[in-house]
């Protein structure tokens, strides 16, 4: 699959907890902010890269069963079980690079 887009990544963000003000610190529409949803002080002018490292810190623990797994055609990332999601959930997604590949299994988990 491709790259996600930044309207894509915006509502996984979203969806992770971060918030996007329109205010931060007196300062008038600072578009490109973040707030961390552990800590709401602390602010970063880019949403976290999608990565290994930040998908299993703040995406992971929301969803039961994670697999991702490395094949001949690349990764592919099942997600079953969905807490947020009522009932069975299975996503599937597939990607060369194993984040990308699990961030189109949460978005489809997302987007049901």
């Amino acid at each position: 699959m491709n790259e996600p887009t930044k309207e894509q990544l915006k509502e996984l963000w979203e969806w992770l907890g971060f918030t996007h003000p329109t205010s931060i610190r007196g300062v008038k529409d600072p578009s490109g902010w973040w707030l961390y949803p552990e800590n709401p002080t602390y602010a970063q002018f880019d949403a976290p890269k999608i990565n290994l490292n930040n998908l299993f810190k703040y995406a992971v623990p929301k969803l039961k069963v994670v697999t991702l797994t490395n094949g001949f055609k690349g990764w592919t990332a099942t997600i079953n079980q969905g807490e947020m999601i009522n009932g069975e959930v299975k996503a599937i997604g597939e990607s060369e690079d194993p984040a990308l590949a699990l961030f189109w299994a949460i978005y489809k988990v997302i987007r049901k």
